[in-house]
């Protein structure tokens, strides 16, 4: 069951510089105070990813940050950690922080707080529509050899959501020559992008930012349309790209 939380953080000491590498190894430290041995599978995993984390925005001693989970393992041990959260006593970089509240559902008001099922995502998904808009919030780049690349390509950008899914789903849409197949038909019809550097306490990446539409071609099977939807709207949980766990690749589908 993927979920997407929202939480909000209050600092209650003077206030110090926080970044994406606070966030991640504060979160790590949550749940190995209370299930270390889930503590060191997230932090050994080293592709695909079953959780995304993103610094949203700090005013003053308030901090909001996302948290999406896509492994339905990884819900329930959590939600006893964040029970207990005000048992601990939590550091964010050198801030001493309070989680105030956590938003986890569309009731909330929302836009980046909800959750759903794995089959529900593909009971919805259309099985018609051939155009595929997204608005990637943060830096998005994909490893490629040596170096990076910070482009919206549609086999990288597909394929990076067909692997989570794949991982963590149990709904297998079985296109074993998935790559190539997007290659071949579906194309960029339009976008409004820009470079963005986003330095997540380590080292500054090179990603891209804005608004992008993908559209699929050719003589395509209903079969694939469908999926390319179930990925498209899968998305909001998983994340593209490199570095999904420090604040990079924050997508979402719009226009749909």
């Amino acid at each position: 069951m993927p979920y997407s939380l929202l939480l909000q953080c209050y600092i209650k000491n003077e206030v110090y510089p926080v970044t994406q590498k606070h966030l991640h190894a504060m979160f790590l430290h949550i749940v190995n105070q209370v299930t270390p041995d889930l503590a060191t599978i997230l932090h050994q995993e080293s592709k695909n990813k079953s959780f995304t984390l993103c610094l949203l925005e700090q005013k003053e001693n308030e901090i909001w940050w996302r948290l999406t989970l896509l492994d339905d393992c990884l819900f329930k041990p959590f939600s006893n950690i964040l029970f207990k959260t005000s048992e601990m006593e939590l550091y964010l970089g050198k801030n001493s922080i309070l989680i105030a509240s956590i938003l986890c559902s569309p009731l909330s008001g929302h836009p980046l707080a909800n959750f759903t099922l794995y089959p529900q995502i593909a009971d919805s998904a259309s099985k018609e529509i051939k155009t595929f808009k997204f608005c990637i919030m943060t830096p998005l780049a994909f490893k490629t050899g040596d170096g990076d690349l910070p482009l919206p390509v549609p086999k990288l950008f597909f394929t990076s959501l067909h692997k989570r899914w794949e991982t963590y789903s149990d709904i297998k849409f079985n296109f074993d020559n998935f790559e190539p197949l997007i290659e071949q038909h579906v194309f960029i019809s339009s976008f409004n992008l820009k470079s963005k550097e986003f330095f997540d306490g380590r080292a500054v990446s090179v990603g891209t930012v804005g608004d992008v539409t993908f559209n699929a071609r050719g003589k395509i099977s209903p079969e694939l349309i469908h999926y390319l939807n179930v990925l498209s709207d899968y998305a909001y949980y998983a994340g593209v790209g490199k570095k999904t766990t420090m604040g990079m690749g924050q997508v979402k589908r719009i226009g749909k």
